[in-house]
């Protein structure tokens, strides 16, 4: 079964010379710390906002890994 997220794109256009982050796209229920997408148009917000979806779910499975683990290990310390 696939899920389904609704998607929420914004124009910010923030006052740089840069149109790389004209938009933002965010999961619905975004909170602090949940992946982000930006780009120079909705789409490539969009395809941004999966990609770092994508990244946070492999690193949160190698997390779950004996590598991962002894990573957080040192982390915690």
């Amino acid at each position: 079964m696939i899920g389904y997220r609704i998607i929420h794109v914004e124009f910010i256009c923030p006052p740089i010379p840069i149109r790389e982050f004209d938009y933002q796209a965010t999961f619905a229920g975004y909170d602090a710390g949940d992946p982000i997408g930006h780009g120079p148009t909705e789409q490539a917000a969009i395809d941004a906002l999966h990609e770092a979806a994508e990244d946070e779910a492999e690193f949160a499975e190698w997390l779950r890994t004996p590598e991962g683990q002894k990573y957080r290990a040192e982390r915690m310390r």
